[in-house]
């Protein structure tokens, strides 16, 4: 029993001394420590070279076609509508029937204002036939007042005499002043004439410009096309009855039309200084698989509030058939000629005013840029113009978008392909 102990504890002490033992080597024979350097990630960029050109800008407008004589044809007369000959959207050609009126209250009015004129003129006939006899008439009635008078002298010498009576010298004074009142009322009428005559023509004239506007009314009656265009809106139907000045329809001179968009603040110096010049900036247009060209006509006149520049109008000078009035259409306008520009995609510009080049170092510099519009080149890829002083000639920009893109950051480039690299020149 003593003995077992006693080798339990010969056999413990054993263990626990090759225990120590080993420890002591492990912790003598260790590697000694290294500290662990961080890798600095690197990003894989596309680059292109700096190419300085001299290219025309385009810059994308968006604009909305109208017409700067747009005409609302209204009813002049109180009528039904008996005939609507168009729909919306029909092409129209001038004097061509559009809305037929009922006409036949107005054609009663005419038959009225034509018999009114012809009693005024009865009435002018009349004054002149009783002037002419009056003024045949006073020469008698002056001869009359003469043999009157006599009458008078020799009544009074008969009286004298004591051959005649005093009644019949009363008699003869009488019959002068009748024959007197006679002759001043003819002379009077006589004068009179002028007025009379005036007053009557008056209502001649009164009564003729009634008859001119109800015959005015009865043509209109008739409303027909003031010019070739579209039929750009109906207003009635077969059936309404309409009062003068309610609408009816709405038409449009398509030959005239044209497009009105916004040009950013950036390039009102360059529109303005070209119009001042009389060089009309050139546009196009793109309806379908069909090209729309229009050139700048002018500016607007005034200032829309809140707005990001000046509207520009532009006229349509091909594809005026493929428009209509308030269609939205996209304006590609073509800019002066620019110097040392750079043609870059679309993805290696940040906040619309940053791009980055490459360092000798490999890691990204901030340039600011001032951006000029667009250009698209003869491969048809659209590219944006731009010009730095900070960008020369050869040095390497990065074109492919970063999210975490900021100065400094290291990148690893690579070049595009040759025929990516033509397209750019």
């Amino acid at each position: 029993m003593f003995k077992r102990i006693f080798l339990t504890i010969i056999f413990s002490v054993l263990f626990l001394a090759i225990g120590i033992g080993g420890f002591r080597y492990l912790v003598k024979t260790k590697p000694p420590n290294v500290a662990i350097k961080p890798q600095e990630k690197a990003w894989t960029v596309a680059t292109e070279p700096v190419i300085l050109q001299n290219l025309s800008p385009t810059l994308i407008l968006y604009g909305r076609v109208e017409s700067p004589y747009t005409a609302t044809l209204r009813a002049a007369l109180n009528a039904e509508v008996l005939e609507v000959a168009v729909l919306e959207g029909q092409p129209i050609e001038q004097g061509q029937l559009l809305v037929r009126l009922d006409e036949r209250d107005v054609q009663l009015l005419v038959a009225q204002r034509e018999a009114d004129l012809q009693e005024i003129k009865a009435a002018i006939d009349s004054e002149n036939h009783i002037h002419a006899t009056n003024q045949a008439a006073l020469p008698k009635e002056k001869t009359l007042l003469q043999l009157a008078q006599k009458a008078v002298e020799r009544a009074g010498e008969l009286e004298r005499q004591r051959v005649g009576s005093q009644s019949a010298l009363d008699e003869a004074k009488a019959a002068v002043e009748r024959q007197n009142l006679a002759v001043n009322s003819r002379q009077l009428e006589i004068n009179n004439h002028i007025t009379r005559l005036a007053q009557l023509q008056a209502r001649q004239a009164r009564a003729q410009a009634l008859l001119e506007q109800a015959r005015l009314d009865f043509n209109r009656a008739r409303i027909t096309a003031p010019s070739t265009g579209i039929m750009a809106q109906v207003m009635v139907a077969p059936g309404d009855r309409v009062r003068p000045g309610d609408a009816l329809i709405r038409v449009y001179d398509r030959e005239i039309l044209e497009v009105r968009a916004q040009i950013p603040s950036a390039y009102q110096s360059i529109a303005r200084d070209s119009l001042a010049a009389g060089t009309k900036l050139r546009a196009q247009a793109a309806s379908g698989d069909q090209l729309l060209q229009l050139v700048l006509q002018r500016l607007a006149g005034e200032v829309k509030l809140d707005s990001g520049g000046i509207e520009g109008l532009f006229r349509v000078n091909q594809g005026k058939n493929l428009l209509r009035l308030g269609q939205f259409i996209n304006l590609h306008l073509l800019l002066p000629p620019q110097h040392h520009v750079i043609a870059v995609p679309f993805e290696s510009i940040y906040d619309n005013q940053h791009v980055y080049k490459l360092s000798s170092a490999g890691r990204m510099v901030k340039v600011t840029i001032k951006r000029l519009g667009e250009h698209t080149d003869s491969t048809g890829e659209t590219r944006v113009l731009i010009q730095s002083p900070q960008l020369t000639m050869g040095e390497q920009l990065i074109v492919t978008q970063l999210p975490n893109a900021v100065e400094g950051l290291k990148v690893i480039p690579y070049q595009v392909s040759t025929q990516e690299q033509q397209s750019v020149q």
